[in-house]
């Protein structure tokens, strides 16, 4: 009996372990790395490509035009279904593509627009920010909708133009205590500087 207990208290130990492991993720195109807290999940890419769809169907909706997101390859990880970290990075070139400080400055509008037309009735806030994450120049974009009688939901997202890619990390959240793990990890990210 006493066996079967301990195999018991040992099993859980280990599962209770395992959800507590943190996640490393790492790009080597742009030598990022950071480790995201225990208790997420990478969603599978059918779980992420259902997500893309989604947002790509709302967007339809809102501006009644086809959003083409073909280059759009995020990495999705879940804690809950209120709380994610969603990093994209893609190929960028300001010769074809534009100012990349004006893309985002467009993007970040497009996305406040989004927002405002799919939660009609919340209070929404912005703040744009820069900031530095390992030497790295970010511009931080934060978006809080307080949705009444429900739920807060705050969105961060970190932009930079690394080695001609568009880095694009954002925190999803719900619970302030997620947010902040989230956003504290990423502080902590680290990029591999490469030699002059």
């Amino acid at each position: 009996m006493n066996l079967k207990l301990s195999f018991l208290y040992l099993s859980l130990l280990l599962i209770i372990s395992c959800n507590r492991k943190e996640i490393q993720i790492v790009d080597k195109a742009i030598g990022f790395s950071m480790n995201l807290p225990g208790g997420f999940q990478k969603l599978d890419q059918r779980e992420t490509d259902q997500a893309i769809n989604l947002g790509k169907e709302k967007f339809k909706k809102i501006y009644n035009a086809d959003l083409d997101i073909s280059n759009l390859k995020p990495n999705i990880f879940e804690k809950d279904r209120d709380n994610y970290f969603v990093l994209n990075i893609k190929d960028y070139n300001p010769q074809i593509e534009g100012d990349y400080s004006q893309a985002v400055y467009e993007s970040n509008i497009q996305l406040y627009n989004t927002y405002r037309q799919n939660f009609t009735g919340a209070k929404i806030d912005t703040l744009t920010a820069h900031e530095k994450i390992d030497q790295i120049d970010f511009t931080k974009f934060s978006v809080s909708i307080d949705i009444p009688n429900k739920a807060k939901m705050q969105v961060v997202s970190y932009t930079s133009f690394i080695k001609n890619k568009d880095f694009t990390a954002s925190v999803v959240y719900l619970d302030e205590e997620i947010g902040n793990e989230m956003i504290n990890a990423l502080k902590k990210a680290k990029f591999k500087k490469t030699a002059p």
